[in-house]
């Protein structure tokens, strides 16, 4: 057996000197807590540990805001707002939407957030 597999459930990391392996929870909190400085949780990939020292840099990359006023006296007479798509938190495009009814205001902004989607999709290839 490999010195290196999870043998002993005493210890956090196998008793193995792992290099750069934090030795205990207390050492993989204060290093996490160091990493994801100056990072908004849930707009930015952040580190994390999972069990047996597993490390994760996982988090939203792209991100769809948007906000629609319904047809009111005080909003006017159409539904209106706006998508924005966010990369790490900044805006790369912004689309408004104006639209008479709710039913053209769903196919609009879908058809809008899914062709930007395809379209990085295919850069990515």
């Amino acid at each position: 057996m490999s010195k290196n597999v999870y043998q002993n459930s005493q210890s956090s990391n196998g008793n193995d000197s792992l290099l750069g392996c934090p030795t205990d929870w207390k050492q993989a909190k204060a290093w996490t807590k160091l990493a994801n400085k100056n990072k908004e949780d849930y707009e930015y990939p952040n580190w994390s540990w999972d069990c047996n020292y597993k490390l994760d840099f996982d988090g939203p990359l792209i991100s769809v805001s948007s906000r629609f006023y319904p047809p009111r006296l005080y909003y006017g007479p159409t539904w209106d707002g706006s998508v924005r798509i966010k990369v790490l938190d900044k805006v790369v495009v912004e689309k408004k939407f104006d639209c008479i009814t709710l039913d053209e205001l769903k196919l609009q902004v879908e058809k809008f957030v899914y062709d930007f989607a395809a379209k990085i999709v295919k850069l990515s290839h």
